[in-house]
């Protein structure tokens, strides 16, 4: 993984540290794409997917570009392979110099 990649991901994985986020907060995609380009300003926005991990894709989410939780959720991103279910980000940068 490349160094921006990896930067870009640390900070996403920032912004979803339970103290940032609380019960029923919706995950706006534009806000992902802002943390990403504050790391890298190169960054720009393709986003294959957004929706809950082991839903079926609906597309909704990724159209509105609004994941939207219930007022008894709180949204988890570890990104950690041994727990699937705690959230997974993917990112693939590419572009610039």
């Amino acid at each position: 993984m490349c160094s921006a990649t990896a930067a870009c991901l640390t900070a996403n994985l920032d912004f979803f540290h339970p103290d940032n986020l609380t019960f029923g907060q919706d995950i706006y995609l534009s806000r992902l794409v802002a943390t990403a380009q504050a790391v890298n300003r190169r960054a720009k926005r393709v986003s294959h997917k957004l929706q809950r991990l082991f839903a079926a894709p609906d597309g909704v989410a990724l159209e509105s570009g609004v994941l939207t939780l219930n007022p008894s959720e709180v949204a988890q991103l570890d990104n950690d392979p041994s727990f699937p279910e705690h959230g997974r980000l993917t990112l693939t940068l590419g572009g610039g110099r």
